[in-house]
């Protein structure tokens, strides 16, 4: 059970409550992942606080904003959109989060897409680049259509919603920033990957860092809940920093170490 889409607006997902209602039976063996284990008093307790949150630094801010996410966290780039939407603020994605876009939009068609109002494309070559070599020059000339570049971002950067990653990428679209002293980071991420180094660098840049995140995973409540409702005759700690603490928790736990095979016939 790894539960890093338990949770969408703030609610259990439909999956999980089904399970619950009407669980599988005879469970050899579950593995749970543990992720909130260790982490109480989130600021942020849902998607709705994180739009919110948004919102208002959106509206407070006097230069350009970067947006750090997981493209492959569509909540919370639907909740980036809908922020900027509210603050009339321009949400400018890469090649990769319009390609992610795209895509999911055939399958709904709530999710915002390149030519969306309030939304730009921002090309990096190294994306046009593998859009190209897997098939989709095509879409090149398509997001072209919404094409922002980096002078048009510096002239109106005090409305831009920008995303933006710690990566090698990075350093270039600072670069491109006239004057980013008083830009704002909203880190939108889990804080362990934000190293002390890049933090550090920010600061010297004058790039201010405001955490705003709220995890998509079960808690320890629902866990129990869900391990109740299953009777696993084993069940196995995975995806956590806290593993020797399943034992007390939860029943029939067995801890293996990396690399050990468990034989489900044994």
């Amino acid at each position: 059970f790894y539960s890093g889409d338990f949770r969408a607006h703030g609610r259990k997902s439909q999956l999980f409550e089904q399970m619950i209602r009407k669980p599988p039976t005879k469970i050899d063996c579950l593995l749970m992942e543990g992720s909130m284990l260790g982490r109480s008093g989130q600021i942020y307790k849902d998607e709705v606080a994180v739009q919110e949150g948004i919102e208002d630094i959106l509206k407070n801010k006097s230069n350009i904003a970067f947006f750090f996410a997981s493209a492959q966290n569509i909540d919370r780039m639907v909740s980036a959109y809908k922020a900027c939407l509210k603050t009339n603020s321009i949400l400018v994605i890469d090649l990769y989060m319009a390609f992610i876009f795209h895509k999911l939009g055939k399958i709904s068609k709530h999710l915002p897409q390149f030519d969306w109002p309030n939304v730009q494309v921002y090309f990096f070559h190294s994306h046009a680049e593998r859009l190209v070599e897997a098939g989709h020059k095509d879409l090149l000339y398509l997001f072209n259509t919404r094409k922002i570049k980096g002078a048009e971002v510096n002239a109106q950067k005090q409305k831009v919603l920008m995303l933006a990653r710690d990566n090698s990428l990075f350093p270039l679209i600072v670069k491109e920033i006239k004057n980013i002293k008083g830009a704002t980071i909203i880190y939108s991420m889990w804080d362990g990957y934000l190293t002390e180094k890049f933090e550090e660098r920010c600061a010297q840049q004058g790039i201010e860092i405001k955490k705003l995140h709220t995890s998509g995973h079960a808690t320890l409540d629902d866990l129990k809940v869900f391990e109740k409702a299953l009777k696993p005759k084993v069940l196995i700690p995975i995806h956590t920093f806290e593993p020797d603490r399943y034992k007390d928790l939860f029943q029939n736990v067995m801890m293996l170490k990396d690399g050990e095979v468990f034989d489900l016939g044994s």
